[in-house]
This record gives structure tokens, sequence and C-alpha cells, in this order.
């Protein structure tokens, strides 16, 4: 079985609602990618989570990819990303602190805080 991939411009595009590549379903419902399809369809394409392999983002301050499961994420800072406000990820917690104090950050998530209304909630 073909292991998945979702990077971190795909997570976002998710939980507003766009459409790219095929359904994934992950953990987090703002870690689903939706191919175009009919709403009958894309529930019969979901795939069990254990297919996918990883989930990257781009560490803000050195730009590489970090599994997603490890960064912290701080939400509610006055930083905007090309999609407008977004959870910026930080591969420690030490990055995430000086940052959020920085740009007003409102608090610091781990992974598997992250929720839908979280995403809905940034702009």
């Amino acid at each position: 079985m073909e292991a998945k991939v979702i990077l971190q411009q795909d997570v976002l595009k998710l939980a507003e609602g766009k459409k790219i590549a095929k359904k994934i379903t992950a953990p987090t419902p703002a870690q689903t990618a939706i191919k175009e399809e009919s709403p009958k369809e894309k529930q019969k394409d979901e795939e069990p989570a254990a297919d996918v392999a990883a989930i990257y983002v781009t560490e803000y301050y050195d730009l590489k990819f970090i599994d997603a499961h490890t960064a912290y994420f701080v939400i509610g800072s006055d930083v905007c990303g090309p999609m407008g406000r977004e959870l910026i990820p930080f591969e420690t917690l030490d990055d995430a602190k000086a940052f959020m104090k920085d740009h007003k950050g409102e608090r610091i998530l781990r992974f598997e805080n992250v929720r839908e209304r979280t995403i809905k909630k940034l702009d």
C-alpha cells in the first residue's frame, strides 16, 4: 500500500474547504485532503488514517520540514501567511515561546490539540 504525506499548505487548504489531491482521512479534520468529486464520492473514497505515513509542516525560522506531530504551533499571532492567519509551527518549545512573545501570540498548541474549529477561528 502506498504511503501518503500531507504538507502544511495542504492542511490549511483543507481546513478552508478547498479541494486538493485525493481524500485522505487523517487524525483531525484539518488534515484531510480532498479530490474534486461529489460529496457522495468523497465519502466512498475515504482511506484509513493508517495510510498517512507522515504529515510535515514548514518550521517558521529554519524553513525546513518537521513532523507535525512533534511541532509546537503558535496561534493568534500578528504574523500572516499567504492564506491569512495561520498556525505558526516550530520545532522547539523555546522557539515557539520566543515567537509568541515577539508576535503577540495567544497560545501554543500541539498537533493533537488542533481541531477544525481552531482553524476556522484564525480569521
